[in-house]
């Protein structure tokens, strides 16, 4: 039996989180906010984008709809400064000349297919779900469970690949195994597997 990865995206495929950073202390500013970059940074990669704009608005007189507006424009308008991270493309090459089936489970939303096609990943996919299909946000598991059900997965052979702790407890709600990418910069992220390389996904064939 074959494996199949469902894949995080902001982090684990592409290298987002520059951009995402400068524009959420762009709109932070505008709302007279100060927060350093590094501190945006590591509550993004300890919590979320979400839980991040919800600091603002609890803290400002924007409500959370008017920044996640501001934060995605200003995000569009840098889609295309986007980049892999490392050795994301050659992996996905690797698993789609293999016959291995990957998905995308993402919050991401529209903005992902404009990525995944500059990027030249769209093929390598069968199915990429982004926020605008409605799922409950991770750790919930609603995402993951529909491509199971529709794809007729059998759990046991299913990794989602992520670098986030919300994706290693989105994993483990969904009842499947769970990969995480990682530095080693935050000792306190726990998966069923840690990686440092994209490259080591070609061992969990």
């Amino acid at each position: 039996m074959k494996n199949t990865f469902i894949w995080d995206l902001d982090g684990t495929i592409i290298d987002s989180y520059e951009i995402i950073v400068d524009n959420l202390a762009i709109v932070a500013d505008q709302c007279h906010l100060s927060y350093s970059q590094k501190e945006i940074y590591q509550y993004v990669k300890s919590k979320s984008v979400n839980a991040f704009i919800d600091l603002m608005a609890n803290s400002s007189a924007y409500d959370k709809n008017q920044l996640k507006t501001m934060a995605s424009n200003l995000n569009n308008q840098r889609a295309d400064e986007i980049k892999c991270i490392p050795h994301a493309a050659y992996v996905l090459d690797y698993l789609y000349e293999n016959n291995i089936q990957n998905f995308i489970y993402t919050h991401k939303g529209k903005s992902t297919v404009h990525v995944l096609e500059n990027l030249n990943l769209t093929h390598f996919f069968k199915e990429v779900i982004t926020s605008e299909y409605g799922f409950e946000r991770k750790p919930h598991a609603q995402g993951i469970e529909y491509i199971i059900d529709k794809y007729k997965l059998n759990k046991d052979a299913v990794f989602y690949v992520g670098d986030r702790q919300i994706d290693a407890d989105c994993s483990r709600n969904a009842g499947v195994k769970s990969i995480i990418l990682t530095d080693d910069s935050d000792s306190s992220l726990s998966g069923d597997y840690m990686i440092r390389d994209l490259k080591e996904l070609v061992n969990f064939m």
